[in-house]
């Protein structure tokens, strides 16, 4: 009866595709001390990654565009 965070596995979906997932899981236990069940949370990264990816080129993107002002700044 440990407890685990975040850690990924991976799960088939319905449709029949794998997808890795994070999960977490937690004993539950009873006035005695004894393990009466657990709490278990799965959570799909997958949107989180997808604002990471796309926030990193936004930050490209900008570093980018802030070069080339600096190098039209130094040529007048």
């Amino acid at each position: 009866g440990d407890s685990s965070h975040g850690k990924p596995m991976l799960m088939q979906c319905f449709d029949g595709n794998v997808k890795t997932v994070l999960v977490s899981a937690s004993p539950l236990r009873g006035l005695e001390g004894k393990m009466v069940g657990a709490v278990v949370l799965i959570c799909d990264p997958t949107e989180a990654k997808q604002m990471e990816a796309s926030l990193a080129q936004r930050v490209a993107s900008l570093i980018n565009l802030g070069v080339e002002l600096e190098e039209s700044a130094a040529r007048q």
